[in-house]
């Protein structure tokens, strides 16, 4: 999901939420969070993308799971080097 910036035209307090895309403008409907004026507007920056697995949404099916225990388990590593090993 992406990640959108909004910004107060009154307070210039700038927050970040995530929305699905056709839902990124609901929070200019809102006060805002620190003054709360109706002055909350979508500010232009780039959007990042958020994976629902990375905040937890959504977990990985158990095979992705087993195949990075089975990654995790042939790995090595060089602790002097710094270097990883393939």
């Amino acid at each position: 999901m992406p990640m959108y910036e909004y910004k107060c035209s009154e307070c210039e307090h700038i927050f970040t939420e995530i929305h699905p895309i056709d839902k990124r403008h609901l929070p200019c409907d809102k006060p805002c969070p620190q003054c709360n004026k109706n002055a909350v507007e979508h500010s232009i920056c780039a959007s990042a993308l958020i994976s629902p697995i990375r905040l937890g949404r959504v977990k990985p099916r158990s095979d992705f799971r087993e195949r990075m225990k089975q990654i995790k388990k042939g790995h090595r590593y060089d602790s002097k080097a710094k270097i990883k090993d393939y």
